[in-house]
């Protein structure tokens, strides 16, 4: 806040690293270098804030940005828009509302055309007609699969999920059957408020699917598992283990292909992965991968929503920009159903 702001960085070298910092600190010091007319330093703390997954709500930090090319750099203005999609473009960011609401404000007002749109099941723009681009990750899937079961699935204390013959029993098991082209969450399923199993094994036995369903064991004697459907699994494990883990298992073992049914987020999966930098990967393949459901009240049915098969991130395509946002600062744990389609002037 004064004129000594440049001291911080000695202060940070002193203290520790870069990493040390959190990231609220982090804000405020790109905000000082952006208000300072050092838009290079300002960046590299932007930088630092993405790799801690901590800047998508900075309101304040969006804001002091674009008044620094609105006031002193009006000429460079739709270069530093593009720098900043591009920059969430990279590090998969969905803004909240009141950031891509001044954007799409400012764009408008330096001559782009600006839309809120809706996006298709199959990624198309509602506006320009566009297809959004397939999902991709910037690993593979082979590396993205072995860190999930081996590091986060399986990890070094077996005992706080499951016990080693346990998994070692299911392991036999996906090993002889694999691959399931549907994996369900049958707990997950059977604990919702109406009773939507059947829905959904018919939904994908019709289609012929290979499907297992993962649950446990005081529920073997229910006649919920009464099916006798062609290429049809239960697996019941023990009434304490933990499921998720066995769910994303069966799934990720039986490839990219391999689906899962449920209404579980994931989150503590999601944060466990921070350290490998693979969770945004995962919330890719999650997005991918993932059917969960809803009863409709208009139409007095349960939907299954299906997994998404665009990339459900920041991209611009034959020019025009398609960015997703969200209402509130959580981390988004599905696809989001808000985009704005943005198209700079001459281009």
């Amino acid at each position: 806040m004064t004129s000594k702001w440049e001291n911080t960085f000695d202060l940070i070298k002193v203290n520790g690293t870069i990493e040390d910092v959190n990231p609220a600190m982090l804000s405020h010091i790109a905000m000082a270098a952006f208000k300072n007319g050092k838009p290079k330093i300002g960046f590299e703390f932007l930088e630092e804030l993405a790799n801690s997954n901590s800047i998508d709500g900075r309101i304040t930090l969006y804001n002091i940005y674009l008044d620094y090319y609105l006031l002193n750099k009006k000429k460079e203005l739709n270069n530093a828009i593009h720098k900043i999609f591009h920059f969430w473009e990279k590090h998969d960011v969905v803004p909240v509302a009141p950031v891509i609401n001044k954007f799409v404000d400012v764009c408008k007002e330096a001559g782009w055309e600006g839309h809120h749109v809706r996006i298709s099941n199959d990624g198309q723009c509602s506006h320009c007609q566009n297809y959004l681009s397939p999902i991709t990750y910037k690993t593979n899937f082979n590396k993205l699969s072995k860190t999930v079961i081996n590091d986060i699935i399986i990890g070094d204390d077996i005992f706080q999920k499951t016990s080693p013959k346990e998994l070692n029993n299911f392991k036999s098991f996906i090993r002889k059957f694999k691959p399931f082209d549907i994996v369900i969450d049958g707990l997950n399923v059977t604990l919702s408020k109406t009773q939507i199993l059947n829905f959904i094994i018919k939904r994908f036995t019709i289609e012929g699917k290979k499907v297992l369903i993962i649950t446990r064991q005081h529920q073997y004697k229910s006649n919920k598992w009464k099916f006798n459907q062609d290429n049809f699994y239960v697996y019941f494990l023990k009434n304490n283990t933990q499921d998720d883990p066995f769910i994303l298992y069966a799934t990720l073992s039986s490839g990219n292909n391999s689906k899962f049914v449920s209404i579980d987020r994931m989150r503590q999966h999601h944060h466990k992965l921070k350290k490998f930098n693979l969770h945004k990967d995962f919330i890719r393949w999650q997005f991918g991968h993932q059917y969960t459901w809803h009863f409709d009240d208009l139409i007095k049915k349960h939907i299954l929503v299906d997994p998404v098969s665009y990339n459900s991130f920041a991209q611009v395509k034959n020019g025009h920009w398609h960015i997703p946002y969200k209402d509130s600062m959580k981390a988004l744990h599905r696809p989001a159903e808000t985009w704005v389609c943005l198209r700079c002037p001459n281009e």
